[in-house]
């Protein structure tokens, strides 16, 4: 094998590693943007001042969890709020949301 098939292929590897944090990571701002919509639906008196990806889990029949944490303020008071989104992964659609209120 030659330096050059051996750099090729390198390359490509980083490519495909590449385009697959990009996917998922586009994949996690869409589903955190629905976690923070639908969040100031159900808060509509809090602020959303913060939120971090928790992440994913897996289950049968094409079912996939997407886990946020959402730091809130309303008025004086701060509160985190877990937010699970499940999602039907063939459809992309949305089954259902769950929130979790945290206090400190």
């Amino acid at each position: 094998m030659t330096r050059w098939s051996t750099f090729r292929k390198i390359i490509c590897i980083f490519i495909i590693l590449l385009s697959i944090t990009t996917y998922t990571q586009a994949s996690q701002i869409k589903w955190g943007n629905i976690a923070v919509l639908q969040t100031q639906k159900k808060y509509p008196k809090a602020e959303v001042i913060d939120y971090a990806y928790i992440g994913k889990k897996k289950y049968p029949h094409h079912i996939v969890q997407e886990k946020f944490k959402l730091w809130l303020k309303s008025n004086q008071k701060e509160f985190g709020v877990y937010v699970t989104i499940s999602v039907h992964t063939k459809t992309k659609k949305v089954t259902n949301i769950t929130w979790k209120e945290v206090t400190i």
